[in-house]
């Protein structure tokens, strides 16, 4: 499990929303990437601003985790969906 005590902000919020909706285990492992690549990059973000001096906000907390099959599928994005909203964003 990733140290998610670093105020990775809004940066993850798509990708937790998508690891609590999916049911499809290659998105699910695509999120898990995309979740330590954000989490890389605002560590480093974060460390930068920390050395320049400038005040960090303070951070969220991170989306409570859900079951996929409770929500509605109206409700929740398909996995396609998904999968094409991280593919473009990491492109």
């Amino acid at each position: 499990m990733l140290d998610l005590s670093i105020d990775v902000g809004i940066w993850m919020s798509f990708e937790e929303m998508g690891l609590n909706t999916t049911t499809d285990e290659e998105v699910k492992d695509m999120l898990k990437e995309a979740v330590k690549l954000c989490h890389n990059q605002a560590k480093e973000v974060r460390n930068l601003l920390i050395h320049e001096g400038v005040a960090l906000p303070n951070g969220r907390e991170p989306r409570p985790k859900s079951n996929q099959n409770e929500e509605p599928n109206g409700v929740r994005m398909t996995d396609d969906e998904i999968a094409n909203s991280v593919s473009i964003k990491i492109a």
